[in-house]
């Protein structure tokens, strides 16, 4: 039993609910955050429960997910609504809060700042967010297999080039990068300015 929810009875309901390709990246994404979490000596189980329920979310469409933001009081900036897909991250935060019983907030965080990355992430934040994009089940791209050495030797550089490859997707699609993207690129970049640039990291826990 996962101490933080009902493990089982969530794999069940995004069996349910979430179409079998999502399904089957949630489990991945869970699985490979449990493999950051013991790499990185972080807390196992608090990982794999907000890796597991990332994308819980995913079940509604666009509409569906501005219109249970704001019934929630969701903070929608103008990105957000453009693109609300955005808002499954922080959606699932607030279900998994009022639904699942779910308190502890660096959990909540890590669900909510998986779509938006956030400066000052926690080191089960970053793994959950590095592992979603990293996970085996993902179509293989051309900095992928780099990345995903990246994730366990430094997760400021790989949280860095994770970044990168978001910002090269937007611009490619002609979408906006948000804000809260660019604050946590210059975060970890000065993260690893203070480190001197080191590849190894004693400080991503």
């Amino acid at each position: 039993m996962n101490k933080y929810l009902d493990a089982e009875r969530l794999r069940e309901h995004l069996r349910l609910t979430l179409k079998e390709k999502r399904y089957r990246h949630s489990l991945s994404v869970a699985e490979l955050a449990v493999r950051l979490a013991e790499h990185w000596q972080l807390d196992v189980e608090k990982a794999y429960a907000a890796a597991l329920a990332h994308d819980m979310a995913r079940a509604y469409d666009d509409g569906e997910l501005l219109r249970m933001a704001e019934q929630r009081g969701l903070p929608i900036d103008a990105i957000q609504r453009e693109n609300p897909l955005l808002l499954h991250g922080p959606l699932a935060a607030a279900l998994l809060r009022e639904q699942w019983g779910v308190d502890d907030a660096e959990l909540l965080a890590a669900v909510a700042s998986h779509t938006v990355p956030q400066p000052a992430m926690s080191g089960v934040a970053r793994i959950v967010y590095l592992a979603d994009i990293t996970e085996p089940l993902r179509p293989k791209w051309e900095q992928l297999k780099k990345l995903r050495e990246l994730v366990f030797v430094d997760l400021d550089r790989a949280m860095l080039a994770a970044i990168a490859d978001t910002e090269r997707y937007a611009a490619a699609r002609g979408q906006t990068v948000h804000p809260d993207t660019l604050a946590a690129k210059a975060y970890y970049q000065q993260q690893l300015n203070e480190k001197g640039g080191s590849i190894c990291s004693n400080n991503s826990r």
